[in-house]
């Protein structure tokens, strides 16, 4: 099936293609659309790169400058609060900083996605106040990648890369906070330091009202690849 179709089928409450070529719109699949901007005085996103999905033509966005992201509003389908996926497909060029692939939530208040120290994270913060945080390795650079993060209504956080569980950490039975902040792709939402802003191709943004199973992250994987094997990452 065409990926599209893939996570349409999985009920996205927001779900993001980046294909534009030009514009500041970020056109959603469903859910709230999104602006490419600069937090600062920059350059926009670069819009119409190459897309990371297997024979398919959509376009995808380039990061490469502080300040850069897509800024989305905070709209009720980002703010789930007992289970959640969040999908990116990334080909980074450094992980210097704290580089955001998906951030709800301004101050680190709600859930990311994103580089934290030496590593890869995907933190919910619980209405509780607590964190749950699930954390792997980088994966590497130049090198597509698929990265999932998902929130158990049992608490428990989990990171998938490439199609692989690669780390799990909880739990906390509590619900996911929500704030009144919006959300980025690609930044800390609104935030102009060029160690937040990501840095590489991001490509097919989704959210989820769900916790994918290992083997829905592994389909996903496998429609990216074209439907070929999920163990290798893609060099292009």
């Amino acid at each position: 099936a065409a990926y599209q179709d893939v996570i349409m089928a999985l009920q996205p409450t927001a779900y993001w293609r980046l294909g534009e070529s030009s514009g500041s719109t970020a056109a959603a699949v469903v859910g709230p659309a999104g602006t490419y901007r600069n937090a600062g005085s920059g350059a926009l996103p670069t819009r119409g790169v190459t897309g990371l999905i297997t024979g398919d033509p959509n376009l995808a966005a380039l990061w490469n400058a502080p300040g850069q992201e897509v800024a989305i509003a905070n709209n009720s389908a980002l703010n789930l609060t007992r289970a959640l996926s969040v999908v990116a497909w990334i080909r980074p060029t450094d992980w210097n900083g704290n580089r955001r692939i998906f951030q709800k939530g301004s101050a680190d208040d709600q859930y990311l996605l994103y580089k934290d120290g030496s590593n890869l994270r995907f933190s919910v913060v619980t209405s509780a106040g607590h964190l749950s945080a699930a954390t792997s390795t980088l994966p590497a650079v130049n090198q597509t990648h698929l990265v999932v993060g998902t929130y158990e209504q049992n608490g428990f956080v989990r990171l998938y890369v490439d199609g692989q569980l690669v780390a799990s950490s909880g739990p906390h039975a509590e619900a996911v906070n929500v704030v009144s902040s919006g959300a980025a792709i690609g930044n800390k939402p609104g935030a102009n330091f060029s160690g937040d802003q990501f840095a590489g191709t991001i490509d097919e943004v989704s959210v989820h009202a769900t916790a994918f199973t290992a083997s829905q992250v592994a389909n996903i994987w496998s429609s990216g690849r074209g439907g070929s094997s999920a163990s290798d990452p893609v060099s292009l």
